[in-house]
């Protein structure tokens, strides 16, 4: 997979200091045609993402559940603020975030308190413009005709102690489900896929 490399550009509403939109841009692989391998990344509720200059695909996505199999609670809407180098969407006892990274696109959760129920820790992310198709360890992204646009893949969970969780993917119900095994965890927790492009 050739990863997502972007440099965020924050775009301010004027008078307020709040952003509005942030693009991203990621440089082609050096063996990519011209043009092939610049997106652009747009932050509000939703976040997403499409080729720089092209509507040949697009993927929307947004943490809409938490909590547990049995205790499921709906995510707030949300604002994207600036933290350094990360653009965060604070939905209640989650925080959804956004970074540049040299292995793509992160799109991390920082879970500030564990929720009521039983099992495990589980994350649902909406997905809108491609198809999530659960392949092994990762999740892939299709498009209308069937092709692999972007993955979901490379999953980690920690505590606050930095002890590495058991976690995995699976999709349901056309979401991305994020599952954490938080026996004896220390909280906040974090759990940090990666976005990359297609093969």
């Amino acid at each position: 997979m050739r990863s997502f490399l972007y440099a965020i550009v924050a775009a301010l509403a004027a008078g307020c200091g709040c952003p509005e939109m942030h693009e991203a841009a990621a440089p082609a692989a050096p063996d990519a045609p011209e043009g092939e391998g610049l997106l652009d990344i747009t932050v509000a509720d939703w976040a997403t993402i499409e080729p720089s200059g092209s509507h040949a695909w697009a993927l929307s996505m947004k943490l809409v559940a938490f909590g547990r199999a049995d205790a499921m609670t709906p995510m707030d809407s949300a604002s994207p603020t600036v933290a350094g180098p990360r653009l965060v969407l604070r939905r209640g006892g989650v925080d959804e975030w956004f970074e540049p990274s040299a292995r793509g696109v992160e799109q991390g959760f920082t879970v500030h308190q564990p929720p009521s129920g039983h099992g495990e820790l589980r994350l649902e992310v909406g997905i809108s413009g491609l198809s999530p198709v659960l392949a092994g360890d990762e999740v892939l992204l299709r498009d209308e005709r069937g092709r692999v646009r972007a993955s979901y893949t490379d999953m980690h969970a920690h505590d606050a102690q930095g002890r590495e969780l058991p976690c995995r993917l699976a999709v349901t119900g056309g979401r991305i489900a994020l599952l954490v095994d938080d026996a004896g965890a220390a909280y906040p927790l974090i759990v940090d896929p990666r976005w990359s492009n297609a093969r």
